[in-house]
């Protein structure tokens, strides 16, 4: 009998989507995919090793991994026919379920085999899946490998599964829910993944540095109780388990013999956590002489400078922290437990151990506002990032976080397609809006992406990325680019803005674009001599904008003066009052959308502003 262990298609109008061995299961662009490295092709570890498993024990297994090769529904079934299996195991998400059951029917109807779905969504609705969906036979719950196994000695038998923990099955018109299997404690007894059943050398992550990527777990489960994550909460648990370090090193060992890789990525939850497991598998590969280079995630709280030396010496690049707040008070909502007086301090630490440092944020956490968004830009500003990432929290179920939204009547859909993390929010607060989620979110990556590029290594890793897959022209055209950028000469990006005079910025305002519908903040300070000050701004507004806004210029409730804006530049002059300086000044902007793209989030624009400047009109 053949088991076939699969990641169905998940394509909507111009998008692929991603959905194994993904925490935010998402999609993207098929301009993006087609752009080789533009996107994660995450591989789908956990399959893999469900397959390894499988084979271990004598059994014939077959894999499909439609994300990867951007199959259709047509086309994924045809395949599975054509392998004629005895069981056909389909990992399922939350946003992709909808596409999955279509999908699933038209496998059941074509093939008549056995269907058993795998992942979060499936774990959590296990019960009312098999009651509406009859060409539904099993659902596996949580970590999969062995019951996976045991299902399969069992269809081998003839015997109908009965003593298999961890399955929900259909007995005729009922539904039988067996007890939940124990988690795997001995990890070191799981094979290796079966990464040669894939095209292996097809998945890295976005800002990978070398290729072929490899994707390793050195531990499951997560001990901390972030409200948001969903794998503790649906799959592995809170139980942190690690395998011993000679067993992750002789995988090393073994995938750097097979298939000499570019670059290792560990994806456990939380890598840099127990500080006796990381320095057994530094010490391993330095002992071991393997010269190889890695990346992996961490907790600003869990590393010292001995663990992140130790990392450094064993080849580790990059390090990812997740921070997702500036806030203490959504820090303590989240039950995320970091000190944000860490953050600053650990990611200048892991910078002097000579490691690039990932930043990690979330928009739309319970209990945020305006105000606590700002705390977290202002902090992702503010930290020494190679790189960051900004998203908008979604409350899958079987999270905690999903439990609030729908206790408190948060969340503003039902369809599950929209809890695609690429796409805007699911919920919303009294005092943060969906619409006001998503303009943040796009604030947020117009401010803080632009300072991407400051370290020279990232620049050049950028560069590199982009000669291996678009060629030497268009990566020294991006070179280019950058260059001019940072010389300030950028199109109406905020990075030609002048400033003359006492000015600074304030928390509030961010240059390249104001804060649409809302207040916007800059304050005059003192200089070392006095007089009347007169504030230039030259803006228009941007691309795509239609009504044209308004900006409005006010000090202490009293107006100031305004420009209407056009999509050429124009200049407003206002004298500023005459008062005890600090002076704060509100800059007001008309709400203004930008049509979307099918498949893109709505865009909120306003003006753009390419000089402002404070001057000394009377000296006294």
């Amino acid at each position: 009998m053949k088991t076939l262990i699969t990641n169905p298609p998940w394509l909507t109008p111009g998008r692929i989507g991603f959905r194994s061995n993904v925490r935010w299961p998402f999609t993207v662009s098929r301009k993006t995919w087609r752009e080789k490295g533009r996107c994660s092709y995450h591989f789908p570890i956990y399959q893999a090793y469900t397959a390894a498993l499988l084979m271990k024990h004598g059994m014939d297994v077959g894999v499909i991994d439609c994300s990867v090769d951007a199959l259709d529904a047509e086309a994924y079934c045809a395949r599975v026919e054509e392998a004629a299996p005895g069981l056909v195991v389909i990992e399922t998400a939350t946003a992709s379920f909808a596409q999955d059951i279509v999908t699933i029917r038209m496998v059941k109807e074509r093939t008549g085999a056995p269907v058993a779905l795998v992942g979060p969504h499936a774990t959590i609705f296990h019960e009312s899946i098999l009651r509406e969906h009859p060409f539904v036979d099993y659902v596996v719950r949580g970590e999969y490998e062995l019951t996976v196994l045991e299902l399969v000695r069992a269809l081998e038998d003839g015997r109908d599964a009965r003593g298999v923990a961890g399955l929900t099955r259909r007995d005729g018109n009922i539904v039988r829910v067996h007890p939940p299997r124990p988690f795997i404690e001995d990890l070191d007894a799981l094979p290796f993944p079966a990464r040669d059943l894939y095209p292996w050398d097809h998945y890295h992550e976005p800002n990978y540095l070398a290729l072929p990527w490899i994707t390793l777990i050195s531990s499951r489960g997560c001990p901390f109780r972030c409200i948001y994550c969903l794998w503790p909460q649906t799959m592995y648990g809170h139980r942190y388990r690690t395998r011993s370090p000679r067993n992750v090193v002789d995988e090393i060992e073994e995938c750097v013999k097979r298939y000499r890789p570019g670059e290792f990525f560990f994806d456990d939850d939380t890598f840099a956590l127990s500080k006796r497991h990381v320095l057994g598998i530094c010490e391993g590969i330095v002992g071991r002489g393997l010269d190889i280079l890695w990346s992996c995630m961490g907790r600003v709280d869990t590393v010292d400078r001995e663990m992140l030396e130790a990392m450094r010496r064993a080849g580790c690049r990059k390090i990812k922290f997740g921070v997702e707040t500036g806030s203490r008070a959504i820090m303590k909502t989240i039950k995320k437990g970091i000190d944000l007086d860490l953050v600053a301090d650990r990611f200048r630490l892991a910078k002097e151990c000579g490691l690039e440092v990932h930043g990690t944020f979330m928009i739309g956490l319970p209990g945020e506002t305006r105000e606590t968004i700002r705390e977290t830009i202002d902090l992702a500003r503010r930290l020494p990032n190679d790189s960051l990432q900004f998203s908008i929290a979604t409350p899958f179920p079987g999270t905690e976080f999903y439990t609030l939204c729908e206790k408190n009547g948060f969340l503003v859909t039902n369809d599950w397609a929209n809890f695609d993390g690429k796409f805007g929010a699911v919920m919303s607060y009294p005092d943060l809006s969906k619409d006001e989620m998503e303009e943040m979110l796009f604030f947020a990556l117009q401010t803080c992406q632009p300072q991407y590029g400051k370290a020279g290594r990232t620049l050049a890793g950028k560069l590199l990325h982009e000669a291996r897959t678009s060629g030497v022209g268009a990566a020294l055209a991006h070179g280019a680019r950058y260059l001019l950028k940072q010389a300030g000469i950028s199109r109406a990006s905020g990075g030609g803005i002048t400033l003359s005079g006492p000015l600074r910025m304030g928390l509030g305002w961010y240059p390249g674009g104001t804060e649409i519908g809302k207040e916007a903040y800059l304050t005059v300070e003192p200089g070392t001599e006095r007089g009347g000050r007169t504030l230039a701004m030259t803006a228009k507004a941007a691309k795509g904008a239609a009504p044209y806004p308004t900006l409005e210029l006010s000090a202490g409730g009293e107006p100031l003066g305004s420009l209407a804006l056009s999509s050429e530049w124009r200049t407003v002059r206002v004298a500023l009052p005459e008062t005890r300086l600090p002076l704060e000044i509100k800059i007001r902007a008309d709400r203004t959308t930008r049509i979307p793209r099918p498949g893109k989030l709505p865009k909120f624009v306003g003006a753009t502003v390419r000089e402002l400047a404070v001057t000394r009109s009377t000296p006294r």
